[in-house]
């Protein structure tokens, strides 16, 4: 063998090894939140930034704003804590399943919406995309366990920390 072949196999075994060595592998949480969920509470986080920066654009532009399917011009602060509200109470009764082949589907009273997820942030947030309207919202997980998941959704017009606890979870006999 030659040296230019032998420093070729020597780079391409090299490279092969890098390759193999940083494949991706799921983060433990992706197999903890499969199953299905029911709310426990649900909350308006105060400290939302989207809502903010509605509040925002509403004072100094006076731009559209969305709620649900319409578009309302000039939606006053109460009207948007209203909306707000509304959205919070469909939440509390909106079962989650997450499918294991990074599907959702949320079951409200009137609808079913269902969502595509991939997990970032070294497991700390998902990004969910609605199939039907492909929007995209931001999740982050602030405490997952088997039997209990802790979620901030990132909403159009406000964020909500919603606590779910399992629905088909069974404990372990000690």
């Amino acid at each position: 063998m030659n040296k230019p072949s032998i420093t070729s196999l020597l780079l391409f075994t090299g490279l092969l090894f890098f390759i193999t060595s940083c494949s991706v592998t799921s983060h433990p949480y992706e197999t903890m939140i499969l199953g299905k969920w029911k709310p426990l509470k649900v909350e308006k986080f105060i400290d939302s930034a989207a809502y903010k920066a509605v509040m925002a654009s509403q004072a100094a532009t006076g731009e559209k704003t969305e709620k649900g399917s319409q578009m309302v011009r000039g939606t006053s602060p109460d009207r948007l804590d209203a909306a707000l509200d509304r959205l919070i109470q469909a939440e509390s009764r909106a079962e989650m399943e997450v499918f294991a082949d990074k599907t959702v589907i949320k079951k409200y009273p009137q609808k079913e919406v269902k969502a595509t997820w991939k997990m970032k942030g070294n497991g700390t947030r998902m990004n969910v995309k609605n199939i039907d309207n492909k929007r995209k919202y931001t999740i982050e997980l602030l405490e997952v366990s088997k039997e209990q998941v802790v979620l901030l959704e990132h909403l159009p017009i406000g964020d909500a920390k919603i606590t779910y606890v399992r629905l088909d979870y069974t404990p372990s006999p000690q």
